[in-house]
């Protein structure tokens, strides 16, 4: 315990009630403060995270107040992706459909703010309006909503949804930036890959390890990495302590709640990227921090956890991305599914490497075996950057098994 004492005293955690923000007419900073706000509620309140009820009052107050909605729906997007109620019994879908509606909702108001589809919109501002981000969020809520509407036999809401997709689809091709940009592979809503406004198509979904560097060297020190992860693990309540201390988390994007958890290592933003952490770890920060892949702007590691019966939701990053997992500790049954790469097995010492740019659709994007006597980790690495390395991939929608 005297490991996770030295934690909490040298990152003491507060505890304060959550009341949104004052707000301004900057959508963007309104997208930090908010975020910066929900995030430090819930990793420093010891009451609970209910933010919940005053988020969605939130979000229907920004369609009066448009340069509030994209924080907004980030927000209901990162913490309420999952119903909280749900069970695999249930005849409901998983996703909470009023909550990511809500959220669709105000991508739009955020697009119709930034006028992202008009086709005058110049080159310039498309970009500087991030309105390619705020579309690909938008494709993503609505095929996950039109796959669970569906489950749940809301067949006309579903087609309703989808129908909208396209839409917005068809109307996002004709803005200057994709005349300009060209044909690029994308004939739907979910074929976007932001990798692919860079560089060309390289590999598919996943990429084979043996023509990724990377990989490699994160196979070669698997003994490293698990050895110092296994001492972390051997001082109870060590990693619940390093954990809490991640600020790059998505909050409940696992169902059940706070079933995932990592310990951020390196920080590529940071002068010096190894972080405090790295004193419980210090052979796999250094080895980490010698690799050119993860010494640029957005780089990083982590050490991730995700408990039995867990279901990680689909997630995208900007572009310039790739992620890599290297199996630690794993279970039986445990299934990774990347766009139309489906059912993938964690094993151990092995690495993933994918786009990640894009996201799996229609399903959870991990999920855990029901019941294991080992917690699977990974070392989790995001890499940026090098255009040799860049790839994107055409994502089939199709439910989750």
């Amino acid at each position: 315990m005297a490991a996770a004492a030295a934690v909490a005293a040298a990152f003491g955690l507060g505890a304060a009630a959550w009341a949104p923000p004052e707000l301004s007419e900057d959508e963007f900073a309104n997208q930090e403060v908010l975020q910066k706000s929900l995030f430090d509620e819930y990793y420093h309140s010891e009451r609970g995270f209910a933010v919940g009820e005053a988020l969605r009052q939130l979000g229907h107050q920004a369609f009066s107040h448009p340069s509030w909605a994209f924080g907004v729906a980030n927000g209901l997007y990162h913490f309420f992706f999952y119903r909280e109620d749900w069970h695999p019994a249930a005849p409901h879908s998983m996703l909470s459909i009023e909550d990511m509606s809500l959220a669709a909702e105000l991508f739009k108001a955020s697009l119709q703010h930034s006028s992202c589809l008009d086709p005058g919109l110049d080159l310039q501002s498309f970009l500087m309006g991030l309105c390619q981000q705020k579309l690909a969020m938008l494709f993503l809520l609505q095929l996950e909503l039109g796959a669970a509407m569906s489950c749940e036999h809301r067949l006309a809401e579903s087609a309703a949804v989808l129908r909208a997709a396209a839409d917005i689809f068809e109307k996002m091709q004709k803005v200057q930036y994709h005349a300009l940009l060209g044909d690029i592979g994308w004939k739907s809503p979910a074929d976007l890959a932001l990798n692919d406004e860079l560089y060309p198509r390289s590999f598919g979904a996943v990429w084979p390890a043996e023509r990724f560097p990377y990989a490699q060297f994160l196979e070669a020190n698997f003994e490293t990495f698990l050895g110092e992860l296994q001492a972390i693990l051997a001082e109870e309540g060590l990693f619940e302590q390093l954990r809490r201390l991640a600020r790059n988390a998505e909050g409940l994007a696992v169902w059940p709640p706070d079933a995932r958890g990592h310990v951020q290592l390196l920080d590529g933003r940071e002068e010096n990227p190894m972080l405090a952490t790295c004193a419980f770890a210090p052979r796999s920060c250094e080895l980490l921090a010698a690799r050119p892949e993860l010494r640029c702007g957005r780089g990083a590691a982590f050490l991730a956890r995700l408990e039995p019966n867990a279901w990680l939701k689909p997630h995208l990053g900007n572009s310039r991305r790739l992620a890599a997992h290297l199996g630690l500790i794993t279970a039986e049954g445990t299934e990774l599914n990347v766009g139309p790469a489906r059912r993938l097995r964690w094993q151990v010492g092995r690495a993933f490497v994918w786009d990640a740019t894009s996201c799996p659709l229609c399903g959870p994007w991990l999920r855990m075996p029901p019941a294991s006597s080992r917690t699977p980790c990974a070392q989790r690495s995001r890499v940026l950057c090098d255009k040799r390395w860049m790839h994107a991939r055409r994502l089939t929608a199709r439910c989750h098994e």
